[in-house]
């Protein structure tokens, strides 16, 4: 079984390679890109992920 990890390095070289700078992972939450996991990060830290998701009822408060 290949490691999911070697899976989202080799994808993310191959796409380099073709001239992509797309980051991996990529997050997608209700069907939205949110963003890679470093912009994610940044959207938790000043407070807009949970609005996001929120809105996307992928949690209830």
């Amino acid at each position: 079984m290949v490691s999911p990890l070697k899976v989202v390095i080799s994808c993310s070289v191959s796409l380099r390679r073709l001239g992509s700078n797309t980051a991996f992972p990529t997050v997608f939450v209700g069907g939205k890109y949110l963003g890679s996991t470093k912009e994610v990060i940044s959207q938790h830290i000043d407070g807009t992920l949970k609005r996001k998701l929120i809105e996307a009822k992928a949690i209830l408060l």
